[in-house]
């Protein structure tokens, strides 16, 4: 029989480099939030350009490279594609494979007729942030 073993407790110095590097990223957050807008004003810059191809764009120092667009599925027709799949797995088959949104379930059903086949537990991933305790004395 496997026995439990204590979860050990995180170290201070793993807590204080974590707290550490998480204002560093806070403080770097304009120059990405300005990469990001500067990334969006090239690409839609280069939207005429072949989307199979890749392409490079030259500064005075620096080069950049864009890749061919990604390429990308849809479908058209939901119900020819939903009987199809139905007719290739069954209708059991489809169901379990099959994924529905909370966003459309909550809008059209209410919740007090959910208590029979949904569930709600908090085993979801925790957000980290931190600050400073103190301020360090100068040497």
């Amino acid at each position: 029989m496997a026995t439990k073993t204590a979860i050990d407790s995180p170290s201070p110095a793993d807590i204080d480099r974590c707290a550490y590097l998480l204002a560093k990223e806070r403080e770097q957050k304009p120059e990405r939030d300005e990469l990001a807008k500067l990334k969006a004003k090239l690409q839609q810059q280069c939207e005429s350009r072949p989307a199979d191809l890749p392409l490079r764009l030259t500064g005075r120092l620096y080069y950049l490279d864009l890749t061919a667009r990604e390429l990308r599925r849809e479908i058209t027709d939901r119900p020819k594609a939903l009987a199809l799949l139905r007719k290739a797995m069954g209708l059991d088959g489809l169901l379990s494979k099959l994924t529905i949104p909370f966003k459309l379930l909550d809008a059209e059903i209410p919740a007090d007729k959910q208590t029979g086949f949904v569930t709600c537990e908090r085993t979801g991933s925790r957000d980290v942030s931190g600050g400073l305790l103190q301020t360090p004395v100068a040497a």
